[in-house]
């Protein structure tokens, strides 16, 4: 652990915050994380080494997740009884993922989890675009919208599984698997899934940040102004969410995940 004296200007200080801010609020808008914008915040921004970058960023995932879980909590978004199952069966998932990552090629993993998720993505903008050119025809079906299956908790249990798995296996955030895993399987509509993904992977990312601090690669100074920004956008993420359409969120949550799809890829 490490704490770096802050030799910042006010301004420097301000504009870190509002970075934080942001970032935090995109993540809670998405569904995801937000190490997607944290870690490069903190590797070029910052100029943290990469294992103290990641650890740092961890602690403010933890941040962004619990907040906006809760936030979302207090809005009735979802519930936590629909957050549960995931939350319980995406550790071991993770834990699996992490024994086999020395079997199995993780940066083949990586593409074809990246592939899916811009599937996954340039499908949302397309509606998105075919809502757009015909707002008088049928409308076109929300991700989800069918109704929960047969069989719901276990195919969240599983879904669970599926998503830690992948993400001990490559190292990316349960959130960006979660969100099209929900949808596509039908088992919530894309706000509420936004909503179960942040509280799903909150136990999560306590625990890394618990260990990240453990081992001592968290820089609390570097970290300090983006945490208080997270703490803030954590919540203006949700209030957003709730006042936005699913027509004005789709595009949000695609863009995001494209990020994260090209980080995997490239």
């Amino acid at each position: 652990m490490t704490l770096a004296p802050l030799d910042l200007s006010l301004a420097d200080m301000a504009l870190r915050i509002l970075m934080g801010v942001a970032a935090a609020a995109l993540a809670s808008l998405s569904g995801v994380g937000g190490g997607v914008f944290f870690v490069p915040i903190f590797l070029f921004i910052v100029g943290l080494p990469p294992n103290i970058a990641v650890g740092s960023s961890k602690v403010v995932v933890a941040i962004v997740s619990i907040v906006s879980g809760l936030t979302y909590l207090r809005q009735g978004t979802t519930r936590l009884s629909r957050a549960a199952p995931l939350m319980v069966s995406m550790i071991p998932g993770a834990a699996l993922g992490a024994y086999l990552v020395a079997y199995i090629d993780p940066r083949l993993l990586e593409v074809i989890l990246g592939l899916f998720i811009t599937y996954y993505s340039l499908r949302l903008l397309l509606v998105t675009a075919r809502k757009a050119l015909a707002r008088e025809a049928k409308p076109v079906e929300e991700e989800g919208s069918r109704g929960p299956r047969p069989g719901g908790r276990y195919l969240m249990l599983a879904t669970g599984v599926a998503a830690g798995l992948f993400a001990g296996l490559t190292g990316t955030g349960g959130g960006a698997i979660l969100v099209p895993m929900l949808t596509l399987l039908r088992i919530a509509k894309l706000k509420e899934a936004v909503a179960i993904s942040m509280l799903s992977i909150s136990l999560g990312a306590v625990v890394s940040a618990a260990i990240h601090v453990w081992t001592g690669v968290v820089d609390f100074g570097g970290a300090a102004p983006f945490a208080l920004g997270a703490l803030i956008g954590s919540i203006l993420g949700p209030m957003a969410a709730s006042r936005l359409s699913t027509d004005a969120l789709r595009p949000i949550v695609a863009l995001v995940l494209l990020l994260v799809a090209l980080r995997l890829l490239f």
